[in-house]
């Protein structure tokens, strides 16, 4: 009888990277065929967790926090449809906010091994791959040197460049040398400014934070600027700060952020009929733009579901990354582009971001407590909460 373990998991996780590279070769058309893939990892990690209901299941807390976003956020959307209309908008959303995390609680419940590199050795292969596959043939001096930090632009850019950043970042804090400066190359090639900035500063300050203990205030702190972050983007919304912009950098702030700005302009000052999660695209959509995203996920996640919503988004990925000062820094990066772009719809880069605060949680750097849930003989469960 074939056993069914981890390591079905592995491979199932394995085709979906492979699927995954090669929707991107084809400028992911038609490539929604790497989902099933990954359905196929949950469902063989749904699979042995009930076939062993008496080992400990972990991250119960975490997942309670995770899941409670989507949650409360369909209710606020669901609400909003009553009131204006169902549009039945929140679909996607839903799938992003939902299954990335799914997707982690079971390999971290299933692959128990104390070296789980694998998953993210294969992005950054896979993804190396798809650097070469695309631009191979400007790989040169001449096309490098076009690269520009003002003007955000390269040759090479690309939205991988969230992944290898991502993935600088886990093997920075795991000391993991090569892989690290691997994913720093094809990270700075691939080119966003944010990202960018990101590097440089771990790499000039990530050694201070080694002995950072995360407590009650600095948590509190970070969530509430975060939950404050849209008053700051009310007040760069002005022409006065447009004008600032334009005599002290002498350069249009609207093109430095490559329309970002007017984009957030015209969302900020139209009548838009909200029915929750998708609205702002849907809206866009109607008016035919070219891009039909809003670039600021902070600001989308308050005008679609309102200051609750908001709230409820910050608190609960805040309390997953409060952990570790490792995690804590990764969520705050992830929150900081929430401002110029959007990573709500980034299915690869949350599992990423939470399968990398899993690992550096459950480090020898952390002291965070973990909770578990065990099946009894008496066929009860029991959640509880113990010291790593």
């Amino acid at each position: 009888m074939i056993k069914v373990d981890y390591r079905w998991i592995r491979i199932a996780y394995l085709i979906f990277v492979i699927a995954w590279i090669i929707g991107d070769m084809r400028n992911n058309i038609n490539d929604d065929f790497k989902y099933i893939f990954m359905f196929i990892v949950v469902a063989i990690g749904i699979v042995i967790i009930i076939g062993n209901l008496h080992n400990p299941i972990y991250n119960i807390d975490d997942l309670i926090h995770i899941m409670s976003v989507p949650i409360i956020l369909g209710i606020i959307t669901l609400l909003y449809s009553v009131m204006n209309g169902m549009k039945f908008l929140l679909m996607w959303d839903m799938f992003y906010l939902i299954v990335p995390y799914i997707m982690v609680f079971v390999i971290v419940n299933v692959d128990r091994n104390e070296n789980r590199d694998f998953y993210f050795d294969s992005l950054l292969i896979g993804h190396i791959v798809l650097f070469f596959y695309q631009f191979a043939n400007i790989l040169d001096i001449e096309h490098i040197k076009k690269i520009s930090f003002v003007n955000s632009f390269s040759p090479y850019e690309s939205v991988t460049a969230h992944i290898y950043t991502l993935l600088f970042y886990y093997y920075y804090v795991k000391n993991k040398k090569v892989r690290c400066l691997l994913a720093l190359f094809f990270g700075i090639l691939s080119y966003k400014r944010l990202h960018v900035v990101f590097v440089i500063a771990v790499l000039l300050l990530g050694w201070s934070v080694r002995k950072v203990k995360v407590n009650k205030y600095l948590e509190n702190t970070i969530k509430l600027v975060f939950i404050s972050s849209p008053l700051a983007l009310y007040a760069i919304l002005t022409d006065q700060f447009a004008f600032w912009f334009q005599a002290t950098f002498n350069i249009d702030f609207g093109q430095f952020t490559m329309g970002r700005f007017d984009q957030l302009r015209e969302v900020i000052t139209t009548d838009i009929t909200n029915y929750g999660l998708g609205s702002i695209k849907y809206y866009f959509d109607n008016q035919g733009a070219y891009i039909n995203r809003l670039h600021c996920d902070i600001m989308r996640i308050l005008i679609e579901t309102s200051i609750i919503g908001l709230i409820v988004f910050v608190y609960g990925y805040f309390s997953v990354a409060k952990k570790n000062i490792y995690s804590l820094i990764l969520m705050i990066f992830i929150f900081m582009i929430m401002f110029t772009s959007t990573v709500i719809d980034g299915f690869l880069g949350w599992f990423v971001v939470f399968l990398s605060m899993e690992e550096f949680n459950r480090s020898e750097i952390s002291s965070s407590n973990l909770s578990e849930m065990i099946y009894r003989d008496d066929g009860t469960l029991r959640i509880r909460a113990h010291s790593k």
